[in-house]
């Protein structure tokens, strides 16, 4: 039996993420469907960090809307509703059996607002909606401080931390490996999203942006096991026009103060995701992600004890009196040891050891040292930042240099494992794991050990299947319910497709009569559910029946 929600609603905050929301929906068009797509999209074993999610609608920006005002939704018109404007808070939820059941919240970013003029069209404004993942692909990092012994998680958290903008909530599974450096290779234009992949990708794990019943907005990292012990059921809160009543001893209801019902029962169920022949579209691949050379990138490092000289001034330059200038300077092998090197700590600057000023550009004159203020500079992994000022006359700024302990960075380990029966009946196909933050080369080669396992040989698998929410309750609350992260159980007769699977990207579209489709980006639990061997464990340590050789 077709089933439809309450209602959807989209709304704003028009004062900032302090203030009230306010429900806007009645001025959207819903003529134009209501469309949102988020997570991870790429089915490669390098897919692991969502990209942007995006969630759009269109504003009636005529006479018609709510205000009766041409220009409503117009940011700098006269008539335009207060606090409409970029950089603004959307959320989207769809209301279902009297629950609210979160499924978006974002910005609109600077480029999100497209107003479509003039007295002869539509007098429509477009309206683009981005998710926290975009914060994390605009920001970059700023001097980060130097951490060790931290996990892909810590690192997300790390980063997370130096971005102006937080997200609502947050979820940090636990990871299996622990990097010995944290940002010692991290460029003063790095964003946020490159540090987070590499970390994630280090591990084998994700990061993506997901919804539940509580929270409209969790950045989630997930460690390489997170997924093995998952099943596919979920806890689901009953609709309330399905529950129960709370019943007297002789069956009868209890009914409300305001006699205007009786009380409901707060029910809840686990429920199992099974698709058999349910999708009304599906994408089934044979063979697709084949790879049969794969190539391990690791990064070996050292952390140095004792102090050097990690940068130095190059040439001289002129600070006038009264002068104030901001310096940074990049760090450098002093003994050429390395491919990069970064520094773990600094020591303060001395005077005349550490800086000198001159009167004169080669060292000559005066030594005007005594007017010179370095401060205390504010120096991240690969650069120091000083802020210089003059207290007296012209003067040429002679020495500058920093003195800290130094992390090393040498040549990259490359390993290679390859499926040679597998290269001679379909030619190379060649993946690269590059991973930054991985110093121990054995690992790397575990890793690449275990992918080849998984993806020399052709495997029929679906990678996307789309399902509308409308069709019974069971899909419907598989809609609400279900996120990236998720596992669910599907069967296609016609593929032979019969297995569990991992939700890694949403997309879906809501239409004027709030029927509503939604696809979702999956992989196959075979890639993400391990059982590996823990030595003297019963049950978990009988190679090739209870586990499998992994890392």
């Amino acid at each position: 039996m077709a089933v439809y929600p309450d209602s959807v609603k989209i709304e704003m905050q028009f004062a900032g993420t302090a203030g009230a929301w306010t429900d806007i929906t009645g001025d959207v068009i819903r003529s134009t469907p209501i469309t949102c797509s988020y997570g991870i999209k790429d089915s490669t074993p390098l897919g692991r960090v969502a990209s942007t999610g995006i969630f759009s609608f269109v504003l009636d920006n005529s006479e018609n809307n709510s205000a009766g005002l041409v220009g409503y939704y117009s940011p700098g018109h006269v008539n335009c509703r207060t606090g409409f404007d970029s950089g603004i808070t959307v959320r989207f939820a769809v209301v279902y059996g009297g629950a609210t059941f979160p499924k978006f919240y974002g910005r609109i970013p600077a480029s999100g607002i497209r107003i479509i003029p003039g007295t002869k069209k539509e007098r429509q404004t477009q309206v683009e909606v981005r998710d926290f993942m975009e914060q994390c692909a605009i920001h970059d990092i700023e001097t980060p401080d130097f951490a060790e012994n931290k996990t892909a998680a810590e690192v997300a958290a790390l980063v997370l931390a130096n971005q102006p903008i937080q997200p609502l909530a947050t979820e940090y599974n636990t990871c299996a490996e622990t990097f010995t450096t944290v940002f010692s290779t991290t460029k003063s234009k790095t964003k946020s999203i490159t540090e987070i992949y590499g970390a994630v990708i280090s591990e084998l794990g994700y990061a993506y942006v997901k919804h539940d019943l509580n929270n409209y907005e969790i950045f989630t990292v997930e460690g390489r096991n997170t997924r093995t012990t998952k099943s596919p059921s979920k806890i689901i809160i009953t609709p309330l026009a399905s529950a129960g009543y709370l019943l007297l001893e002789d069956g009868g209801k209890i009914q409300l103060e305001d006699g205007s019902g009786y009380i409901k029962l707060d029910e809840s169920s686990s429920i199992s995701y099974n698709f058999q022949d349910q999708q009304i579209d599906a994408e089934i691949q044979n063979g697709n992600n084949l790879y049969n050379y794969i190539q391990g990138v690791s990064y070996p490092r050292n952390v140095g004890t004792a102090a050097e000289v990690l940068f130095r001034l190059n040439s001289p330059f002129q600070l006038l009196a009264g002068q104030t200038l901001v310096f940074k300077g990049t760090f450098t092998d002093p003994n050429n040891l390395s491919s990069s090197i970064s520094a773990k700590s600094i020591i303060n600057p001395v005077g005349t050891t550490d800086y000198l000023m001159n009167a004169n550009a080669g060292g000559t004159g005066s030594n005007l040292t005594a007017n010179l203020n370095v401060g205390t500079p504010v120096f991240g992994t690969n650069e120091i930042i000083y802020t210089l000022t003059n207290s007296g006359a012209n003067a040429y700024v002679t020495k500058l240099q920093a003195q800290g302990t130094a992390i090393r960075a040498y040549d990259p380990v490359i390993s290679f494992a390859q499926g040679t029966a597998s290269i001679d009946r379909h030619g190379t196909y060649t993946l690269d794991l590059d991973m930054p933050y991985q110093d121990d080369p054995t690992i790397s080669n575990a890793f690449i050990t275990t992918l080849l396992n998984q993806y020399q040989n052709p495997v029929t698998r679906c990678e996307y299947i789309k399902l509308c929410a409308n069709t019974d309750n069971d899909r419907m609350q598989a809609f609400l319910y279900m996120d990236i992260g998720d596992r669910f159980t599907l069967a296609e007769t016609v593929s032979g497709v019969d297995g569990d699977y991992f939700i890694n990207g949403v997309d879906f579209e809501v239409y004027a009569n709030n029927n509503i489709f939604y696809s979702w980006n999956i992989k196959s639990s075979s890639y993400d559910a391990f059982a590996f061997w823990y030595l003297g464990v019963v049950g978990q340590s009988e190679l090739g029946v209870t586990t499998i050789v992994g890392f």
